[in-house]
């Protein structure tokens, strides 16, 4: 369908389903702010009822981009980028997409890929999932979830999971386990297997470097998986090394296959049929419309982003940071929780609540922002004492672990001296202390120095 000339995709939306309905707008307003994600236009009220309308992908979803043309590795390896740069956005709103696949990331007329079908409406708390029809998803899904089901809840890293399977997709231009029985797939991950990676018998560099990041995303153990932050420098890396070139069509259209027969779209709402039901969401198909209104939402004010938030802080400018910060964390972002809850141990702008500020940090470092690990860790140390020892060593190890420096100084320190019950490491305190040096926390350097110790060794 066509608006003023231009294309534009819709999607259903039952405002009365969902009692947040405000706060959903601006956080779809929010993800305009992200070049790798379907852009939000507004609201159209259609006879059928309410849409959201999105901007128009000219070649439909990646899938059909590459079952209709042969794409080369420079652009796969941008493609991929900016798929990992779209779901960084979306895990820093706290939300978890549930369903990566090539069929739902749009590619524009700049080859440039757009996530969508992300659900927008269920933040990360709301991670417990009903499946009424997995067999649409299983190629994709982390072996936790098909072993234990609802059981354990859908995590970051199961999205990471199906980001390393959509790797496989885009290097092999096929979906995983095609023409697998859906009982095949489940026994093959549950056992710890995987797609094979068979590039021939000459697997070229970037294949080679390819195939390490497919690997690293899709292990078994859930906490071995890199961060979405590891993958995006991965590939960003390979972005540089294999650089897409000048003057070369960058997609050739493919000799016609029967894979050729399936219709491309950039209709939102592919494969309806087996799509996962998260918490009783339906969509179904959308009629096509000639003719209707959109409407910009001019009432939702715009939030600014965090990066903002941060620069108004340090610039002393505390009450639009404050602002900032708490509609963020209203929407369930992790990194302004951290922020939200630094305001209020400190007393920037608002009343001092120490309760309230140490529970916002517990949030935060649950969901993984090492600051707030640390922070939180020593909120359980007043006046020389530790208040719950357990907990103090599971959030500094943490944070530590997530590459905040003043926590691998701290652990280190306790561990080369057994200190806080710590059984004594030397070689353990020194790693996380050598850590630490090379990130340059001064205390550390300071300390390696003292005990005549090379960080670069």
């Amino acid at each position: 369908m066509s608006y003023e000339s231009k294309y534009v995709a819709c999607k259903y939306y039952d405002s009365e389903q969902s009692p947040r309905f405000d706060n959903e707008l601006a956080m779809l307003q929010l993800l305009n702010n992200s070049g790798n994600i379907i852009r939000f236009l507004g609201l159209s009220d259609l006879d059928e009822g309410q849409v959201l309308i999105f901007d128009w992908a000219e070649y439909g979803d990646l899938q059909s981009l590459y079952e209709k043309y042969t794409l080369d590795w420079p652009v796969k390896l941008n493609i991929a980028l900016g798929i990992c740069r779209g779901l960084s956005f979306l895990h820093g709103c706290q939300i978890l997409h549930r369903e990566i696949r090539c069929q739902n990331i749009m590619i524009n007329e700049r080859l440039e890929p757009k996530v969508a079908n992300f659900n927008f409406g269920r933040p990360a708390k709301y991670s417990r999932y009903f499946v009424e029809n997995i067999t649409a998803v299983v190629h994709w899904l982390a072996p936790e979830k098909l072993r234990q089901g609802t059981k354990v809840k859908f995590s970051s890293k199961c999205d990471i999971f199906s980001f390393g399977m959509l790797l496989w997709e885009i290097a092999f231009d096929v979906i995983p386990y095609r023409d697998w029985s859906y009982t095949n797939i489940i026994d093959h991950v549950k056992a710890g297997k995987r797609e094979s990676i068979d590039f021939g018998p000459n697997p070229s560099e970037v294949q080679k470097d390819f195939a390490k990041i497919i690997r690293a995303a899709w292990q078994d153990d859930p906490t071995l998986r890199p961060g979405l932050h590891e993958l995006f420098n991965q590939l960003y890396d390979l972005t540089q090394k294999y650089p897409l070139k000048e003057f070369t069509p960058p997609i050739r259209k493919n000799v016609a296959t029967d894979l050729d027969k399936k219709p491309s779209s950039s209709n939102l709402d592919n494969n309806n049929n087996n799509n996962i039901i998260i918490d009783g969401d339906n969509d179904d198909p959308i009629p096509e419309v000639t003719d209707y209104k959109i409407d910009f939402l001019p009432m939702i004010q715009p939030i600014l982003l965090i990066e903002e938030g941060i620069k108004l802080h340090k610039s002393g400018e505390r009450k639009p940071a404050w602002e900032c910060f708490q509609s963020h964390a209203e929407l369930g972002n992790h990194y302004a929780k951290y922020w939200k809850a630094h305001y209020l141990t400190e007393g920037y702008h608002i009343q001092k609540d120490i309760k309230q500020g140490t529970k916002f940090f517990k949030e935060a470092a649950d969901e993984e922002v090492a600051d707030s690990q640390l922070r939180y860790a020593f909120s359980l140390y007043h006046d020389q004492i530790i208040q719950d020892t357990d907990a103090f060593l599971q959030y500094l190890t943490l944070a530590a672990e997530n590459g905040n420096a003043t926590a691998q100084f701290n652990l280190g320190r306790m561990y080369y001296a057994g200190m806080v019950g710590l059984n004594r490491d030397k070689e353990k305190g020194l790693q996380y202390l050598k850590m630490a040096a090379l990130k340059n926390q001064p205390r550390a350097i300071q300390f390696l120095n003292s005990v005549k110790i090379d960080r670069y060794i």
